[in-house]
């Protein structure tokens, strides 16, 4: 959160405020990207919706397995 003390001309101060965007708050948002890189590897390999959901959960343990057994052909 940013905080902007402005002074006017006749010598009043107006608190701005600004809230930017920050990475806590970009992953309590929504999926991940590890989880969304895992969703769509199983998806490709497996064409199952249900394998691609159980994927998207283990996230990054499920794209660094892929990784290693299937290689980055």
């Amino acid at each position: 959160m940013i905080e902007k003390k402005v002074t006017t001309e006749d010598g009043k101060v107006i608190k701005e405020t600004r809230r930017g965007i920050n990475s806590g708050d970009v992953v309590k948002g929504g999926v991940t990207f590890g989880s969304c890189l895992a969703m769509i590897l199983s998806y490709v390999k497996w064409n199952s919706i249900l394998w691609a959901i159980l994927h998207g959960i283990l996230s990054w343990a499920y794209v660094i397995y892929f990784a290693i057994k299937y290689g980055l052909q």
